[in-house]
């Protein structure tokens, strides 16, 4: 039986020589590698095993004594077990022959797992152990985010203004692993690792899926992160939503800032044409205003960012007279309006004499699991 964390050995590895850089770092993505958070690859071979002889000493009864090497060649890292009785495995799968090993990539001796990733850049303050540990933390709670996965897809309802009659729910997120529960820490943690596109894909799925079952099969909205709009793994996620939901209205959110190039934004919208998807440009109105993409390439939706609807109630006659002409402009290329964060009645009749068409924020509803939703579970 192995010892318990508290008690086993202490694990250990021999640093970088005076000089050598750091290409790699192995993260432990288990809190049972004890006082380990993660070591450093430089330029010369690394042996680990159980002996203290190892470069890396994983004093455990699962670990052979001369259990593997990892080797810098010129094609990349190249990992080799050496024999070991439990073996070394790369992404799950046992290393019968050299491995190559490329960023990302689990690599598990014994029953011990670690990550394959860049060295994170250091500061005065922060000494590459420090920042280890912290990462090592993270991965091992950002696995369980993806894969479990512990995303927990949370709604909120977009109404019609005149009625206040539900027409669709934006998707949000939250999560169920300590740390990690808002999307800001949610995305500050993908930002560490760079995995924010993958972040954001699972978000979509799982709302997607869960929100297939609201009774009525509302519209969903569903969000992009700013990194997503040049890479191709968006569009072929979108495609696999559409194969697994067949029939579920959807409307892809981007931010006006996410925007790149004319030629990019029609490519995206012929894509959603084809798999009979909606666009919305989220956040307008902040910073500038987008009007040449919105003439040539109009979306279905026009969100008008929180920091023009709040207090526009009270907001001078001039700051009004404004927003109303940006909203006819928006509605006379026959797209819809929205105005986001309506918090109170009074800002709920304005939008409306205003022009607004859509509203969504606190005063129609919280985001909320689907199970405080009336549906056809």
């Amino acid at each position: 039986m192995e010892p318990s964390a508290q008690t086993r050995p202490k694990a250990s590895c021999i640093p970088l020589a005076v000089g050598e850089k750091a290409n790699w770092l192995l993260v432990a993505c288990s809190a049972a590698t004890s006082g380990l958070a993660g070591f450093e690859l430089g330029t010369r071979p690394l042996r680990i095993g159980r002996t203290p002889d190892m470069d890396v000493c994983l004093p455990l009864g699962s670990i052979s004594k001369h259990h593997a090497t990892i080797t810098p060649q010129s094609m990349g890292l190249v990992i080799r077990d050496n024999g070991s009785t439990n073996g070394t495995f790369l992404n799950g799968v046992r290393a019968t022959t050299d491995m190559l090993l490329r960023e990302g990539d689990i690599v598990q001796f014994a029953s011990e797992a670690f990550r394959l990733s860049r060295p994170l850049a250091t500061s005065p303050m922060h000494t590459v152990e420090t920042i280890s540990g912290n990462l090592a933390m993270t991965l091992v709670h950002f696995d369980r985010l993806l894969n479990e996965p512990a995303v927990v897809p949370f709604y909120q309802s977009i109404v019609d203004l005149a009625s206040a009659e539900t027409q669709a729910y934006e998707v949000l997120a939250r999560s169920s692993v300590q740390g990690l529960e808002t999307p800001r820490a949610m995305f500050e943690a993908a930002e560490q690792l760079s995995l924010e596109r993958e972040l954001s894909t699972v978000m979509r799925r799982e709302g997607s899926i869960i929100g297939s079952g609201i009774k009525g099969s509302p519209m969903l909205f569903l969000n992009t992160h700013p990194m997503e709009m040049a890479d191709q793994k968006l569009i072929d996620s979108l495609h696999d939503l559409r194969r697994m939901l067949p029939v579920q209205p959807l409307t892809i959110e981007i931010h006006e800032h996410a925007i790149t190039s004319l030629d990019q934004l029609r490519r995206f919208r012929a894509v959603l044409d084809e798999l009979d998807m909606r666009l919305a440009y989220d956040d307008f109105g902040v910073g500038q205003a987008r009007l040449v993409e919105l003439s040539e390439v109009p979306p279905d939706v026009v969100k008008f960012d929180i920091q023009l609807i709040r207090n526009i109630d009270r907001a001078p006659p001039s700051r009004q007279r404004t927003l109303s002409q940006l909203v006819n402009l928006v509605k006379d290329l026959g797209v819809k309006t929205l105005a986001e964060g309506v918090e109170t009645d009074a800002e709920r009749l304005t939008c409306l004499e205003l022009g607004f068409e859509l509203g969504q924020g606190f005063y129609f509803s919280r985001p909320a699991p689907v199970a405080s939703l009336e549906s056809n579970h």
